[in-house]
């Protein structure tokens, strides 16, 4: 008999438990601006994702007591028996100090007819700050509902009934936009297909809270009916400053400055080497004798010579009387005077 107990007892402890897969986080890469991971285990086949970058696609589908693997999940509370639950948590948080925008698109193929099924949230809480969502977008029997957190730490829900879910069940548009005002306030607007749902938004937010994006499945499990399947698809998230720096722009370089015209002037030939300059040969052209060295005159021939002038001419040497000679002897007996007469 105790054998008996020992095989069944494990059987019927199988049988009444649910399977939930482990907690993992997903490959890189991630969207701009966002990076996800699984922090609660989830139902088998709840999430599958294809990341591929701002490409990356996320499909989350939920059946009926599809309890998540959060601890709160499994308590009941006055809300609900238990939570179902699959859904993704942002890797770090977002500076509300400036502006941001957060974009995605969401098709909501089936379901979502039940009560207060959230598809979206900007969670607070972190391990030292046990703070409640800012906001929650659900849809509540259809229509969409903005869940926004009082002064008083309660979500007080807007219903928006011309916004409904079956109208959305192909690609649509959802903007965010996040700043905060003060230390425990920050103002939000959405937009769903560049369509302002409501006015800006005033929030509550705790000092130690550290906002982030949740989004997948989460709703209230149904102890009296059965709740449907829930199927959204995610894609193209995106996180980014509303009012990016500016970028300086690289100075221009300067325009070169180009010299003036060259107007009637002569570029002169370039400079030759004399050793490269060939002289044209001499054609028909006799060539020259030789130059001698020294050239002598022909002699004087046959050449009259001028008569001498006055100045010229040079008197005789005047000769000593001891050296005169001898008086001759005229026929009258009187000497010859040298004097004229």
């Amino acid at each position: 008999m105790k054998f008996l107990l020992i095989l069944v007892l494990p059987g019927l402890l199988l049988a009444g438990c649910q399977y939930i897969e482990p907690a993992r986080t997903l490959p890189v890469p991630a969207a701009t601006g966002f990076d996800f991971q699984a922090i609660c285990s989830m139902p088998k086949g709840a999430l599958v994702a294809s990341r591929n970058g701002d490409d990356s696609h996320y499909l989350f589908s939920i059946d009926n007591k599809d309890i998540g693997g959060c601890l709160e999940d499994k308590k009941a509370d006055s809300k609900a028996p238990w939570w179902e639950r699959a859904d993704l948590v942002q890797i770090g948080h977002i500076d509300v100090t400036k502006p941001q925008i957060v974009k995605f698109d969401a098709r909501f193929l089936d379901g979502f007819v039940g009560k207060q099924e959230s598809f979206f949230q900007i969670q607070n809480n972190n391990p030292a700050c046990p703070a409640e969502p800012s906001l929650m977008i659900k849809w509540h029997k259809g229509d969409l509902e903005l869940s926004i957190l009082q002064d008083s730490n309660v979500l007080k829900p807007k219903r928006f009934p011309d916004t409904t879910v079956k109208a959305h069940r192909s690609w649509s548009n959802w903007q965010l936009r996040l700043a905060r005002q003060s230390k425990t306030t920050m103002t939000i607007d959405v937009s769903l297909n560049g369509k302002r749902i409501g006015r800006g938004h005033i929030a509550h937010i705790a000092e130690c809270a550290t906002p982030h994006v949740r989004f997948g499945i989460f709703r209230p499990g149904n102890a009296w009916s059965e709740n449907e399947t829930s199927m959204v698809e995610f894609r193209r998230f995106s996180l980014k400053p509303l009012y990016p720096p500016k970028v300086p722009e690289p100075p221009e370089p300067p325009t070169p400055i180009a010299p003036p015209p060259m107007l009637n002037k002569t570029i002169p030939p370039p400079m030759m080497l004399k050793n490269e300059v060939t002289p044209p040969p001499m054609l028909n052209r006799k060539a020259l004798p030789p130059v001698a060295d020294k050239v002598t005159p022909p002699p004087m021939m046959n050449k009259v010579k001028p008569p001498l002038m006055m100045d010229q001419i040079t008197p005789p040497p005047m000769m000593s009387k001891e050296t005169s000679p001898p008086e001759s002897n005229t026929t009258s007996g009187k000497p010859k005077s040298l004097k004229p007469e």
